[in-house]
């Protein structure tokens, strides 16, 4: 886990130095959370800012100058540790997007993604991959040094059968944020 982390801040310093569109921002989350039988009755919804198992709080990505291609990572983590209680979560999900009408200053999107989530509690732990797929808009702000975002989004669990702990089958929800360009 360390070396993917050092992996990301060092890519986003070599794209800062080359000029490039690297952007980072936080997310707020929306979801609504479906469960597997026999525990679909647990299926609810929760509001979260890098909350509870898959929902990040915070998008790092590149904008690939002239191209509508975006390509970003949604990273969250999450620690709840007490005397008698220690809970953790980490997400790493890396997803490519397009842009379309990209030289407009709102446009919409399309982005799609693949990653892993480890869940942690009182020593016991699983990594899960998902995979999720978002449509959005976003539009630019701050004459150009940034973007306000909202996406309408969809993760699902691939392996939801862990005997420590009960997951989501899928998640389907509204994520909005906002992205400051570090580079322009």
């Amino acid at each position: 886990m360390r070396t993917t982390l050092l992996g990301i801040v060092l890519f986003l310093f070599w794209a800062a130095s080359a000029s490039a569109q690297v952007f980072v921002g936080p997310s707020l989350d929306w979801s609504h959370w479906s469960y597997p039988k026999p525990d679909d009755d647990l299926s609810g919804s929760v509001a979260s800012i890098g909350g509870f198992v898959i929902h990040p709080a915070l998008r790092a990505g590149y904008l690939f100058p002239g191209t509508p291609i975006v390509a970003s990572a949604d990273l969250g983590l999450q620690s709840q540790h007490t005397d008698s209680y220690k809970y953790s979560s980490f997400l790493f999900e890396p997803g490519v997007g397009y842009a379309f009408l990209n030289d407009r200053a709102t446009n919409p999107y399309i982005a799609a993604s693949f990653g892993w989530y480890h869940l942690s509690e009182i020593g016991i732990g699983v990594t899960q991959t998902l995979v999720g797929a978002g449509i959005g808009v976003r539009h630019r702000v701050a004459a150009g040094h940034g973007y306000i975002r909202g996406e309408l989004r969809y993760d699902h669990v691939n392996k939801t059968d862990t005997k420590e702990f009960i997951l989501p089958e899928s998640s389907f929800g509204v994520r909005v944020g906002c992205d400051l360009l570090l580079s322009k």
